[in-house]
């Protein structure tokens, strides 16, 4: 995904100029044009720069500090360019201060909250633009921030305990990696050496950990070079949409892991919907952003076109349906949260589902994971023991007969 800076024009024929990432330059307008502006000038610029190099990195922790200093100088009923400086006068985070100050300086040049804010695709998310904007119209600022932190809030403790459950399957298997390393290139050399000095008949398992060692130390530099150039080649390869959609699309098919990616993306969809709904972001706005932030591009692709069905008319049920991705249990309370009126709660459910199967479907992937581990480190041993051992046998018979 690219980033553009752009020029556009807003229904009070103002002149906008910021930032945003996009596909592409018709991406780009779509996205501008359900935001109220109309896209005048756009160049692709470049991701990186000495500036983003060297700057602390904005984490979804700082966002939701930021959010919640915001909230509190909106309640306090002081200006908003008086509060925004003062926090920036406080010396507060390294990280906060220059996007307090950017935003200060944005609105004493006559740019609301929401058009400052975009000019940092940076900092603030799609939905977090999308959201401020909506509290900007409605003059429910206030509220649309209290949305916020609650939603940064899920995300940040959603990410932890994804990571926390996946902590001991990574350190066991890094461990295993290690150990075998240090088995192919440093103790087997040795032992097989001191074998191999005795002028012992080596047998089939001994040559073939000989082989594997052999090769290890000697090509171990290059097969490290080519595992680089693997991942360097990957990362670049998948940002082809092409090629990325076909390995997220393959990603889905797998066993597990698949099922594992796709309740994660929809657990986040899901509660994006329920939050933008909240918030009072009408029903285009609120799909699109949701779509927006599915990390797997060929679930974003399914789910983008719930936008363009209700739209046509249809309803969020059954767009949801046509994208068979949803289980059977959350298409039915939507259908329901949509004729009982209460669509928001319904989401806002739904979400919560996916959260508590992600958790399942982790302790599934480890619960099939942890066998395969048991069954690699017995084949490892297995293969030790007989490549050391059977030449020590030959080598004690060799002794007896003489």
């Amino acid at each position: 995904m690219a980033t553009y800076s752009y020029r556009a024009i807003d229904p009070n024929s103002n002149i906008l100029v910021g930032r945003l990432a996009a596909q592409n330059e018709s991406v780009l307008e779509k996205t501008l044009g359900m935001q109220g502006l109309t896209l005048i000038e756009a160049k692709k610029t470049l991701g990186l720069s000495l500036e983003s190099l060297f700057s602390p990195r904005f984490s979804e922790a700082d966002l939701l500090n930021l959010t919640y200093l915001l909230q509190q100088i909106i309640i306090s009923g002081i200006s908003l360019v008086t509060g925004l400086q003062d926090v920036v006068d406080g010396g507060n985070r390294k990280t906060l201060a220059p996007v307090f100050l950017s935003l200060s300086s944005g609105i004493q040049s006559g740019m609301s909250l929401s058009g400052t804010m975009q000019e940092r695709p940076d900092v603030f998310p799609s939905y977090y633009v999308q959201m401020i904007r909506a509290g900007e119209v409605s003059g429910t600022l206030e509220q649309s921030l209290d949305y916020l932190m609650k939603y940064l809030d899920w995300q940040i403790e959603f990410k932890k305990s994804i990571r926390s459950m996946l902590v001991y399957p990574s350190i066991v298997l890094s461990f295993m990696g290690i150990l075998i390393i240090i088995l192919f290139v440093f103790v087997f050399p040795a032992l097989i050496g001191v074998l191999t000095s005795l002028n012992a008949a080596l047998p089939l398992p001994t040559r073939v950990v000989m082989a594997i060692s052999g090769f290890a130390r000697n090509y171990g530099l290059v097969l490290i070079g080519f595992a680089i150039a693997g991942v360097i080649s990957y990362r670049l390869l998948t940002k082809r949409p092409a090629i990325r959609r076909s390995v997220d699309n393959l990603l889905l098919k797998l066993p597990l892991t698949g099922e594992l990616v796709k309740k994660i993306n929809l657990s986040r969809y899901f509660k994006t919907l329920a939050t933008l709904q909240a918030s009072g972001l009408d029903i285009q706005s609120t799909f699109s952003t949701a779509a927006s932030v599915v990390n797997n591009s060929e679930l974003q692709a399914r789910l983008a076109r719930v936008t363009e069905s209700i739209l046509s008319g249809g309803s969020v049920a059954d767009a949801l349906t046509n994208t068979r991705t949803v289980p059977q249990l959350v298409l039915s309370m939507v259908s329901i949260g949509e004729k009982t009126g209460n669509i928001e709660g319904a989401l806002a459910r739904s979400s919560d589902i996916f959260d508590k199967e992600v958790r399942e479907t982790v302790k599934r992937l480890f619960a099939a994971i942890e066998p395969l581990i048991v069954i690699c480190l017995g084949a490892l041993m297995l293969v030790i023991l007989l490549s050391i051992f059977l030449p020590l046998y030959g080598i004690v018979g060799n002794i007896k007969g003489h």
